[in-house]
């Protein structure tokens, strides 16, 4: 193994010795995510393999609640105890705990409203000129599965459970570990290795761009109250509220194509187009935010122990675990298109 020793007349030989402890620490952290999607999955396996024995196949394959559970349990209940383990030897910094004022929550909460619009429309453009590549149609099978599920169930698991166990993962277990190198640092590994998780193009983009604002939150305050809050708030704007417009758009469509214009195909287009300016109202207001006050939540590029000036992307292309990560995830995403 090689060695490096901190000599104080040898700069170099310090910054090699720097660069191969983080190496390490980035591998390590990156391939704790294969381990814990990998146990997901060997979950899922598991329990179909069981569910096959005991004849339930053919059942369960048609209960949508089933199917929702597949998608969700596995991660929760044996990937997150993979994980933690996997990680529990490695030294976490806690961050010191700190409020954050409703006024700097909100304005970061709008500069979210603009991230999910940008990350909307991007990632209709990837989706646009991937199905030309690969002449396939991608469907959004998490919106199609929130829609034949009850209200409740994405109430309790997909807009309280989820956000609370992923900011666990995504932001107290990653953050606490990488902040000492940098609070940019950490926000944009974070934030990556999260948008990646989603394995599929319809929520990369948002979810890294609203993944940042998750991880300022967090920096900032060292709290996941805040970030939990922030980000129940996205996935209720984002599941709950946006269904019934979806639901109101295929109603406005059906009366359209049948030649219908009665008071209902009015309230319909009033509720839709209602929401439409809404949400870009919101979106311009973050925009302008986002313009006139990024230096107030911009984070800080250097930390204590901070990663050698202009060698970050050097350090990552290195890191072994890196690499795998970002093949694993690849390949995730090419088979969400088949």
């Amino acid at each position: 193994m090689q060695s490096y020793y901190y000599d104080p007349n040898d700069p170099k030989l310090m910054e090699e010795a720097t660069l191969f402890r983080l190496r390490k620490k980035i591998s390590r952290l990156s391939f704790s995510f294969i381990v814990y999607t990998l146990t997901a999955y060997v979950a899922i396996f598991i329990l179909q393999l069981i569910v096959s024995l005991l004849g339930l196949s053919e059942i369960l394959e048609k209960s949508v609640y089933w199917q929702f559970a597949m998608a969700v349990l596995p991660l929760y209940v044996f990937g997150l105890p993979a994980i933690c383990l996997f990680l529990k030897s490695m030294k976490a910094t806690p961050i010191k705990k700190n409020r954050m004022n409703i006024g700097d929550f909100l304005l970061l909460f709008l500069i979210g409203r603009f991230f999910t619009l940008v990350g909307s429309y991007t990632s209709s453009f990837l989706i646009s000129v991937t199905e030309r590549l690969f002449r396939t149609q991608i469907n959004d099978t998490t919106t199609e599965l929130l829609e034949r599920i009850p209200t409740w169930l994405i109430l309790i698991a997909a807009v309280l459970i989820g956000p609370i166990v992923e900011e666990f993962i995504y932001r107290k277990l990653i953050i606490d570990r990488l902040h000492p190198h940098g609070e940019m640092f950490a926000i944009l590994f974070s934030s990556a290795v999260f948008a990646l998780a989603h394995g599929n193009l319809y929520q990369v983009v948002y979810a890294f761009l609203n993944g940042c604002i998750l991880g300022l939150i967090y920096i900032r305050t060292g709290r996941l109250l805040y970030s939990c809050i922030f980000h129940i708030a996205t996935n209720f704007l984002g599941s709950i509220v946006v269904l019934p417009i979806i639901e109101a758009q295929e109603a406005l469509q059906a009366l359209e194509q049948g030649g219908v214009f009665n008071s209902e195909y009015l309230s319909l287009t009033l509720l839709i187009g209602g929401y439409g300016f809404a949400k870009f109202f919101l979106a311009i207001l973050g925009a302008a935010v986002l313009c006139l006050r990024y230096r107030h939540f911009l984070p800080r590029r250097y930390g204590l122990d901070p990663i050698p000036h202009g060698k970050t992307t050097s350090l990552l292309l290195k890191s072994p675990g890196f690499i795998a990560f970002l093949a694993f995830s690849a390949l995730e995403f090419i088979l969400s298109l088949f």
